[in-house]
């Protein structure tokens, strides 16, 4: 139980700084605001991220955690929530695995295309490209 409100402390500690902090984004050029919107796009998700994350962890700990006179039940084939998303996790990361990239872009797409040509001395430097 101390854990997640260590959690819960963590987050809105985390939120909390972020608001009343005196420190602000400067933009790094005056013509550059597409950068700094990129910036500042990406540093609100991994926020909101952070704080989706640390809830559920919390909410997890508190959820299973370990009371007295209770036992952990062993059902392998209950088709509850948890199970479900780890097959549709495991589906998802197998089928659009770097490995298989190749496998689902068009069949065409690179029929045309020529290797990379290296320079004539790029051996003596990466022997791989040999």
């Amino acid at each position: 139980m101390g854990i997640a409100i260590v959690l819960v402390l963590l987050v809105a500690g985390s939120v909390l700084f972020h608001f009343v902090s005196p420190w602000y984004f400067t933009p790094i050029a005056s013509n550059w605001s597409a950068i700094d919107d990129t910036i500042a796009i990406t540093f609100w998700v991994t926020g909101i991220v952070f704080v989706a994350v640390n809830l559920f962890l919390a909410w997890s700990v508190y959820r299973y955690r370990n009371r007295a006179g209770a036992r952990a039940r062993y059902e392998p084939w209950s088709s509850s929530w948890p199970s479900s998303s780890t097959e549709l996790h495991t589906s998802a990361r197998s089928r659009f695995s770097p490995k298989n990239w190749w496998n689902i872009w068009p069949t065409g797409l690179f029929r045309n295309a020529t290797p990379p040509e290296w320079p004539g001395q790029c051996h003596e430097y990466e022997p791989s490209l040999a």
